[in-house]
């Protein structure tokens, strides 16, 4: 929800700056059908199916494609390596720990699936500080990583993006087949 909502906020204040959604046609983010699979996955390792290990690995390997996915779009969409960044921390600590997220559950967030991709932060879990541990409001999710105020940044940083900036033709667009600006 965290991510709608910065999504939403980085549109509201392009438009509101003087922003267009008419940008929108410049935008021509490669592999997005990559980006599209790889969120399916994950939204379905917060499902129960996530008490499954091998849901809860191809969670992880979504997590990687989302990662090489942003790293190829950071000529693109500006802001996009604040999402490979946080992506890349909610990887890391998930694959310390078995494909498992650490939740500090003294913040009062209740694991919906416990042995899911969910587990208790303590003692036996590792990089605890990049596990989920800042409270939000239950219909923001309950409980949040540092990766995921990161990436989550990034998607208003590239919602706010795609609204102000034109995207008009650069020397790179002359490199196409059958672009008009390359021929002279």
């Amino acid at each position: 929800m965290v991510f709608l909502i910065l999504a939403a906020l980085g549109v509201a204040v392009g438009l509101w700056t003087g922003g267009s959604l008419s940008n929108l046609r410049w935008l021509r983010p490669g592999w997005l059908w990559l980006l599209g699979a790889a969120l399916v996955v994950r939204i379905v390792g917060y499902s129960p199916l996530g008490n499954y290990d091998w849901v809860r690995y191809a969670h992880v390997i979504a997590d990687v494609a989302i990662v090489v996915w942003a790293l190829l779009q950071i000529k693109v969409l500006p802001g996009v390596w604040l999402v490979a960044l946080g992506t890349a921390l909610n990887l890391v600590v998930i694959t310390a720990n078995s494909a498992h997220m650490p939740v500090d559950t003294s913040t009062g967030y209740a694991i919906a699936h416990p042995g899911g991709l969910y587990v208790a932060a303590g003692s036996s879990t590792h990089l605890n500080v990049l596990g989920d541990w800042i409270a939000t409001p239950v219909w923001l999710g309950g409980v949040i990583s540092p990766g995921d105020v990161i990436a989550a940044l990034g998607v208003g940083v590239i919602g706010f993006a795609i609204t102000r900036f034109s995207g008009s033709a650069t020397k790179l667009d002359a490199l196409r087949p059958g672009s008009q600006s390359g021929r002279e």
